[in-house]
C-alpha cells in the first residue's frame, strides 16, 4: 500500500504597503494595487509547511486565486502521512521593491486535525534584505516542553554582532525611525556618549576600582568632581554640557528624597510595573505553589508587623474599605531561587504590602524576604519580615530590603510582564 497523499488548501490573508521613495517612506497600498502585483508575481511569494513530527520540510507552494476578496488567496500544499503535523510555516517575499503585511494563514482539511491557524501579524520584507525565511508557529509549548514553559536562549546556536555592524541590519519601512526622530535619537546619543564612556574610564582609576566608597562619590557625578570632568573645565563653555550629567528631579531639592518610604511608594507606580500591585483579597497572604513540592510557602507577614504603621486603622477595617494592597514576587521566583541562587546572582522571593493613604499614596508597611529551606523544597521556605525604621541598622536594613523589591519588580517586568509575554501572545 502505497503511503495516503492528500492536498491541503490554506487561505492567506496579506495586506502590502508599497514605498513611494528611497528615503523610506511609505504609502499604503489598495487592495487593487496589492492583487495586481501580486496577480503578475504569484511564484514571487512562496510558503513551505515544516512538520512538528519530525524534521520534514515540504515543496514550495505559491498564492493562487482570491478568494473573493482582494486581500485574501488561496494556497495548495502537497502532503502525505510521512510528512505528520505541520507546526511551522516557511515564508519568502522574492516581489519586486514590495513589502506585505502577513495577517494569517489558515490550513483546511488537515488530517487529523481539520484546521490550523497560524497568527503572524507582521510584516514579510524581501528576501534580498534577509536571506532567510520568515517563520511562523502554531500553538506550541514555549521552551518546547512542558518542564520548561517559557523562552530561553540557546548560546549553542545564538551569537552577537559587533554594535556598529548592528546599526546596517535591515528595518522594515514601516518600524524605521523617521528623518526627524533618527536626528534626535543620534544627538542625544552624542549629548550621552560622554557621560556613560567618561565615567566608565573614571571607574578604573578610582580606588578601589569600579566601586564607590560612598553615597557621597555617588551624588559627586553630578558635579565636577571626577578627574575626567574636572579636565573639562579647560574646555570651550558650549563643549562643557558634555561632561554634566542633568541631577534627577528627586534630589534636586533633598538628596536624601530618593530613600523615603513616599519616594518608594511614587515610583513603585510610577515605574516600570504598576499593574501588578494587587488589592490584598486575604490576611495573611497564601500561597499558591503545590505544598507536596514547594511545602509551605505562606506568609509570616502578621498583624503585629503593620497595625502600628496603620494611622490607627485595623487589619479587618483596611481591608473592608479595600485600602490593603501587595506587590507579590513570591510564588513566582521561589521555584527557581535555588538555581538561581548557585550563580553569583543571589535573589529572594518577595512580598510588600501597602496601605492606601488618605493622600492617595501607597505606604509600605512590611516587606517579606524569603529563600528556599536549605535542605529541600519540600520543607517550604525561609522567610523573615522587614518594617519600616528610622534610624539606625534596621534603617539601614529597611533600605536594603527596599532595594531587593526594586530589582524583583524590574526583573519581572523585563522578563515576565514584557518579553515572555509578548512571546507568549506572538506564538499563541
Amino acid at each position: 500500500m502505497g503511503t495516503k497523499k492528500h492536498k491541503i488548501q490554506a487561505t492567506v490573508v496579506i495586506i502590502g504597503r508599497i514605498p513611494c521613495n528611497e528615503a523610506g517612506n511609505f504609502v499604503s497600498a489598495t487592495p487593487y494595487q496589492i492583487s495586481l502585483q501580486l496577480s503578475s508575481q504569484k511564484q514571487n511569494v512562496s510558503f513551505r509547511l515544516v512538520s512538528a513530527d519530525n524534521s520534514n520540510i515540504g515543496d514550495p507552494a505559491y498564492l493562487e486565486d482570491k478568494n473573493g476578496a482582494d486581500s485574501i488567496y488561496s494556497v495548495n500544499f502537497d502532503w502525505d502521512e510521512k510528512f505528520g503535523t505541520p507546526g511551522a510555516i516557511l515564508v519568502r517575499n522574492s516581489l519586486e521593491n514590495t513589502e506585505f503585511y502577513l495577517k494569517s494563514v489558515t490550513l483546511e482539511n488537515v488530517p487529523g486535525r481539520s484546521r490550523i491557524h497560524f497568527v503572524c501579524n507582521s510584516w514579510v520584507y524581501k528576501d534580498e534584505k534577509n536571506h532567510s525565511d520568515r517563520v511562523f508557529f502554531t500553538n506550541k509549548t514555549l521552551g518546547g516542553n512542558a518542564e520548561f514553559p517559557y523562552p530561553r536562549r540557546d548560546p549553542s546556536c545564538e551569537s552577537r554582532i559587533p554594535l556598529l555592524k548592528s546599526l546596517l541590519i535591515y528595518v522594515p519601512r514601516d518600524e524605521k525611525f523617521s528623518f526627524m526622530k533618527l536626528s534626535d535619537f543620534l544627538g542625544y546619543a552624542l549629548k550621552l556618549l560622554p557621560q556613560n564612556v567618561f565615567p566608565f574610564f573614571e571607574a578604573f582609576v578610582g580606588d578601589p576600582p569600579k566601586e564607590f566608597a560612598s553615597f557621597n562619590e555617588v551624588l559627586n557625578i553630578y558635579g565636577d568632581q571626577g578627574p575626567l570632568r574636572k579636565a573639562s573645565s579647560m574646555l570651550d563653555e558650549s563643549l562643557k554640557e558634555f561632561f554634566k550629567y542633568p541631577r534627577p528631579q528627586v534630589i534636586q531639592t533633598d538628596t536624601s528624597a530618593w530613600r523615603t518610604d513616599a519616594e518608594f511608594g511614587r515610583e513603585m507606580l510610577a515605574g516600570v510595573n504598576p499593574v501588578v500591585i494587587c488589592r490584598l483579597q486575604e490576611f495573611p497572604p497564601t500561597s499558591k505553589l503545590d505544598p507536596k513540592v514547594y511545602g509551605n510557602q505562606n506568609s509570616l507577614i502578621r498583624k503585629e508587623h503593620i497595625e502600628r504603621n496603620m494611622c490607627g486603622c485595623t487589619i479587618e477595617e483596611t481591608l473592608k474599605d479595600n485600602k490593603l494592597f501587595i506587590l507579590d514576587h513570591h510564588d513566582s521566583l521561589m521555584p527557581y531561587l535555588r538555581r538561581i541562587n548557585t550563580t553569583s546572582t543571589k535573589l529572594y522571593a518577595s512580598r510588600t504590602l501597602l496601605l492606601l493613604t488618605t493622600e492617595g499614596t501607597l505606604k509600605p508597611l512590611a516587606i517579606e524576604l524569603s529563600y528556599p529551606h536549605p535542605e529541600a523544597d519540600i520543607y517550604g521556605c525561609v522567610s523573615k519580615v522587614y518594617t519600616p525604621a528610622e534610624g539606625g541598622v534596621e534603617a539601614t536594613i529597611w533600605e536594603l530590603a527596599k532595594a531587593y523589591i526594586a530589582v524583583n519588580d524590574s526583573g519581572y517586568h523585563q522578563l515576565i510582564s514584557h518579553w515572555y509575554a509578548i512571546c507568549r501572545d506572538e506564538l499563541a
